[in-house]
Order: structure tokens, then C-alpha cells, then sequence
């Protein structure tokens, strides 16, 4: 993607985003849930990218990502029940491919 002004960011998380084929497969699998919520029916994720760049004033590829995953999370409670609505399943691709728990055990040695 070309650069322009200082938007290396915006590159670097787009192409990170493109690269992960399953997450990206399971937006573009879910279009017809989006396009019956007025409210999401920008989800082609370019488009939602794209806005997120210009109504959020972000520094870096590390804080737009956490941006965008967290617009596109907050999309899942009424696109639950839009699938519902249509008898399916929606699953937030966010949660199903990028959230973890990590636990960390320490042990002192006495």
C-alpha cells in the first residue's frame, strides 16, 4: 500500500489484518449478516479501517490494531442477533481468533 503522509501504520496493521487468511475469511463469510445491520453495513473491513483512520487520532500500528479490533468487537452483540434473526450463528472474529488468556505461574524457591 503506498504511504501517504504518515500513515505507515494504518499500512502496516492493514497488511497484518489481509495476512491472517481464517480472520479475514470469517469477516468476508458473515458479509450478508452485516448488510442487514444499517448501522455496521460499512464493514467491509477497508471501510471500517478507513474511517477508524480519520475519526481516531492514533500514533502507531500497534494502538490503530487494538483500535480496530475492538470497533469490530463492539459490531458483535447486534450482529448476534441479526444471525439469530436469520436462524445462524455469528461468532466475533476478534474473540474467535485474536483474544487469549495468558497465565503466568511464579514459584519461589526457598
Amino acid at each position: 500500500f503506498p504511504n501517504i503522509g504518515n500513515s505507515c501504520y494504518l499500512n502496516a496493521t492493514l497488511q497484518s489484518l489481509l495476512s491472517l487468511e481464517d480472520f479475514f475469511r470469517s469477516i468476508t463469510c458473515t458479509k450478508k449478516i452485516w448488510s442487514l445491520v444499517p448501522s455496521e453495513d460499512k464493514l467491509v473491513i477497508l471501510f471500517i479501517l478507513l474511517h477508524l483512520r480519520v475519526i481516531i487520532d492514533v500514533q502507531d500500528a500497534h494502538e490503530f490494531l487494538i483500535t480496530v479490533l475492538s470497533q469490530i468487537q463492539s459490531f458483535a452483540p447486534q450482529l448476534q442477533k441479526t444471525a439469530s434473526y436469520l436462524g445462524t450463528n455469528y461468532t466475533c472474529p476478534v474473540k474467535k481468533y485474536m483474544l487469549f488468556r495468558m497465565e503466568s505461574t511464579r514459584t519461589c524457591k526457598m
